[in-house]
């Protein structure tokens, strides 16, 4: 079988996961140290962080250059307005986009293996 274009150049980001989830982590650190934690920013990031952990690889795989675009947009922008909307602070926001980062990248990293064969 063919790979796509997505599948060979994101196995990259899946194998660079490990980076990935220390980045969004130690963002995620930083910012609850300095600024109060949103609890609903973390929790959103976190189920948003899940969905796109496991929806990216099947869109990158199926080669859905269009569905790559607006899903990942459409989960990440709404809500991150919404947040900077609703609490008049970006720091709400970017605790909501580092547990993404984290979460993704956490979800990458445990199923490395897999989703290598996967997208190979």
């Amino acid at each position: 079988m063919i790979n796509s274009d997505l599948a060979r150049y994101n196995l990259k980001l899946v194998e660079k996961s490990v980076w990935i989830a220390l980045f969004g982590l130690c963002a995620l650190i930083a910012l609850l140290a300095n600024y109060d934690r949103a609890d609903f920013a973390v929790l959103t990031g976190i189920l948003i962080g899940l969905i796109i952990g496991v929806v990216s690889p099947y869109l990158w795989r199926k080669d859905y250059k269009f569905l790559n675009v607006i899903i990942p947009n459409f989960l990440l922008v709404f809500p991150g307005i919404h947040f900077i909307n609703s609490t008049d602070s970006v720091n709400v926001a970017f605790q909501f986009y580092s547990s993404v980062i984290c979460i993704s990248g956490c979800y990458w990293l445990v199923f490395k293996e897999k989703l290598v064969r996967y997208l190979k």
